[in-house]
């Protein structure tokens, strides 16, 4: 008698199983666990070979939002950068009495001639400025700077409002790819803060700066209060 039987292969055993054997396996209690397990092991083996070990001294690193594979230092990279950014800021320097005309009368044409496009309307240019102080209190420099209405406030911080954005952007030295992400670029402004406090506020003796005149370069950036310049410094010189 000829029988027609359905053979199905099976790969692993190499044998051959007919289809009325193979149906009662798969019915069988104990063929859904088995399966449930071998692929749960499956995903188990998937897992682990596309999982990444991160030591304990690198969690920081990315936990920060840093690159470690750039071995990234805020610090170092600011320290590097600080120096070209006082030369490049009092080689480009815009005096800030014409800077004011300037960019009363027009801001864009202001910044195509002395500054930085930082897009979004806002911008930062290199600044200098011979100023006489009238005050200090413990957030600002309270400035008089000859050309510039007694209805503008010409300020250079000394506490909250301080900021080494503006320094780190006004001479285009600096690009955003030029560190691994958007949290190392607002740490370098940090780290340059701190060297804007080391090199220009420190030295000054505050208390005794009314009336005196100083010579002062740095960075400012719109936005802020209106008719108030906060000039955030590089270099600060009493005369």
């Amino acid at each position: 008698m000829i029988m027609n039987v359905d053979f199905t292969k099976n790969r692993k055993e190499g044998a051959f199983v007919s289809e009325e054997n193979r149906q009662s396996i798969t019915k069988h209690p104990w063929f859904k666990p088995v399966s449930t397990v071998a692929i749960l092991l499956g995903l188990v083996v998937l897992l682990a070979t596309n999982t990444t070990v991160v030591s304990a001294d690198k969690s920081e690193t990315v936990a920060s939002g840093l690159n470690p594979s750039r071995d990234f230092n805020p610090a170092d990279f600011a320290a590097e950068l600080f120096p070209g950014l006082q030369a490049g800021i009092e080689a480009d320097a815009v005096d800030l009495q014409a800077l004011d005309i300037a960019v009363t009368a027009d801001p864009q044409k202001a910044v195509s001639q002395y500054g930085q496009d930082l897009g979004a309307g806002s911008f930062v240019f290199p600044v200098t400025a011979l100023a006489t102080v009238t005050s200090v209190d413990d957030k600002f420099i309270y400035l008089s700077v000859e050309g510039i209405s007694d209805e503008k406030n010409v300020l250079i911080p000394i506490a909250g409002a301080l900021n080494g954005g503006p320094v780190r952007d006004a001479t285009g030295e600096m690009e955003f790819g030029d560190v691994p992400d958007q949290i190392a670029y607002q740490t370098v402004a940090q780290e340059i803060k701190k060297l804007m406090i080391s090199s220009a506020l420190d030295p000054l003796d505050l208390p005794t700066l009314t009336d005196k005149k100083v010579t002062f370069f740095g960075a400012w950036k719109n936005g802020g209060p209106q008719d108030t310049y906060i000039l955030q410094p590089t270099e600060i010189t009493v005369q």
